[in-house]
């Protein structure tokens, strides 16, 4: 088993910290997609389309479970080809995310912090019905940690206004893998919430559903149709990740 990470950027970083952290040892992929237009910004089925083409150049390199750390990839899961030969298994971040306020014994008011698409989809809303919930589009949030931005002017002011009908919640789901590099920005403005990221519920699923025991060869190979200089820069700003020897490849998936 050779396990793969899509993200559009370097969001997906933070779970795959956990997931190597729990599994020191096995190849993963980690494919960085920041050289196509953002996902959130992309129509629903040509994000379906480049999730796929990228699932299936992961799978020619080797990758046969993939995880997709990107909810905006993971809203469209259901778009996907019918046809799988190629493909490797994919499991997306939503429904643990989900799951993972359901688990709760009281998640009172909850608030969801989410890119455009994500909300927009009200996937969601579908599936926490029947809990008091208040949705917030934070788009602007993931642009800052991208550029390794975790505490200037201009992010606070966005959080701010982000986080004002928030401040009184009981559950914060941070439904996209960048927002919990600002956890500590976000708890001091909600004080009293619990902080849930969907990244660790989705590695408890794979855990009991993927065989990640058999995980074969060894090291980590990071993957972006962006600048590799630019991706290492923001994984060490915005996670404290020093990444090396990452593979430049084409949108189109040539080596570059």
């Amino acid at each position: 088993m050779i396990l793969g990470v899509l993200d559009w950027g370097i969001g997906g970083l933070g779970f795959h910290q956990l997931l190597r952290a729990r599994f020191p040892r096995g190849r993963i992929v980690y494919w960085s997609d920041s050289g196509v237009m953002p996902y959130g910004r992309l129509p629903a089925n040509d994000l379906a389309a480049r999730v796929d083409f990228v699932a299936r150049a992961m799978g020619a390199r080797g990758v046969t479970h993939l995880a997709l750390a990107c909810h905006a990839a993971s809203s469209v899961l259901h778009l996907l080809p019918g046809e799988r030969s190629g493909r490797p298994e994919i499991t997306g971040i939503i429904e643990p995310g989900a799951a993972a306020i359901h688990a709760l014994r009281r998640p009172g008011f909850v608030g969801v912090l989410g890119g455009r698409r994500t909300i927009l989809s009200r996937v969601y809303r579908r599936l926490l019905d029947g809990l008091k919930i208040r949705q917030r589009i934070a788009q602007p949030l993931s642009a800052h940690v991208e550029a390794g931005d975790l505490d200037s002017s201009a992010l606070r002011r966005d959080l701010l206004a982000i986080m004002a009908p928030l401040r009184r919640a009981d559950t914060l789901l941070l439904a996209c893998t960048h927002y919990p590099a600002l956890a500590p920005a976000i708890q001091d403005l909600a004080p009293n919430a619990r902080l849930i990221d969907p990244a660790a519920a989705m590695l408890r699923w794979i855990e009991r559903h993927w065989p990640l025991d058999g995980m074969s060869g060894a090291g980590d190979e990071f993957i972006t149709t962006g600048d590799p200089k630019v991706m290492r820069r923001s994984a060490q700003l915005a996670f404290g990740v020093n990444i090396s020897g990452v593979i430049e490849v084409f949108s189109s998936s040539r080596r570059s």
